[in-house]
């Protein structure tokens, strides 16, 4: 793959994550140390529908554009999540 099909696939799988998505990706942290990241964030009102990933062996060979959109693909099936309303 070129870096310009790359770049263009990047381009379009951004377009295509929902305004308002929010995620935090953590590398290097035990299970039991991500777990209490989750409960910090998730006990702050405004972060309550985050998405969270670890790092594994294989998306870490992803462009960061495909982890997010996959996140949030994943974060939509299990949650039936819809963006939030301006307010």
């Amino acid at each position: 793959m070129s870096d310009d099909t790359t770049a263009g696939e990047n381009k379009s799988l951004s377009a295509r994550i929902p305004d308002g998505f929010r995620a935090i990706v953590m590398y290097g942290l035990s299970k039991k140390e991500a777990l209490e990241v989750m409960k910090t964030v998730k006990a702050l009102p405004q972060m309550d529908d985050t998405a969270f990933a670890l790092t594994t062996d294989t998306n870490m060979e992803w462009p960061l554009g495909q982890l997010v959109f996959e996140l949030s693909e994943e974060h939509r099936a299990m949650k039936g999540w819809k963006p939030k309303s301006a307010e």
